[in-house]
């Protein structure tokens, strides 16, 4: 089981085994396995939308994230609601499918 904030996540843990408990882990999620979370749903984390890039198909949601080591985070919402429902500026919570997951130990991101 992972900490993400107040979630808590069931992540496959062969990439795991060697981390020790309470250890800082790098978790991957592709941007179509996130999505802004609907109300009374359960938030993994949040932040607010920096910029919105239509792609045709979907819209690209840049989400900035304090926790993230990039400060941001790509989500990729299927259709054009990404464009009107959440406008740069707009805080959001961010939802994921936690089974699609996958944790790592972590890099040291300052090097």
């Amino acid at each position: 089981m992972l900490a993400l904030g107040p979630a808590r996540l069931m992540v496959p843990s062969q990439m795991l085994q060697v981390a020790a408990p309470g250890a800082v882990v790098d978790l991957f999620v592709r941007p179509e396995d996130m999505h802004p979370a609907a109300a009374g749903e359960p938030i993994t984390i949040s932040g607010m939308v920096a910029t919105q890039i239509y792609q045709g198909g979907h819209v690209d949601l840049y989400v900035d994230v304090a926790q993230a080591p990039s400060g941001r985070v790509l989500l990729r919402v299927l259709g054009q609601l990404g464009i009107s429902s959440w406008p740069p500026g707009t805080r959001i919570g961010i939802a994921l499918a936690a089974d699609k997951a996958i944790a790592f130990p972590a890099l040291d991101h300052n090097a």
